[in-house]
């Protein structure tokens, strides 16, 4: 089985406010795209709060299935399947160590 994989930095300025499990507002900075054929389009986000955080201190991302709708709506959908989660980081994370050493 052949996966095409694509990934798509995208500009950390976005902000996208998600609703968790108990209704409480979570603000998230979309850090990327990640596409993988057949599974679809995946978002990598961030909280807001680790944008302004200590370099230092590793990241928490969260990937979500992404799907944007035929009037540009998006939607974000949480990944349940570790399997498919570990392996979107494995496809998105040299993509980004790349980009942050360019920095």
């Amino acid at each position: 089985m052949s996966e095409k994989t694509t990934t798509e930095e995208m500009d950390t300025s976005e902000s996208i406010v998600l609703v968790d499990s108990d209704g409480n507002e979570v603000e998230f900075v979309l850090i990327g795209i990640v596409e993988m054929e057949p599974e679809g389009e995946f978002a990598l986000l961030t909280p807001t709060e680790q944008m302004d955080g200590d370099d230092d201190e590793p990241m928490d991302v969260y990937i979500f299935h992404y799907d944007v709708d035929e009037d540009g709506a998006e939607s974000f959908a949480p990944v349940e399947d570790e399997e498919l989660v570990q392996r979107v980081a494995d496809v998105a994370r040299p993509e980004f160590e790349a980009a942050e050493g360019e920095e």
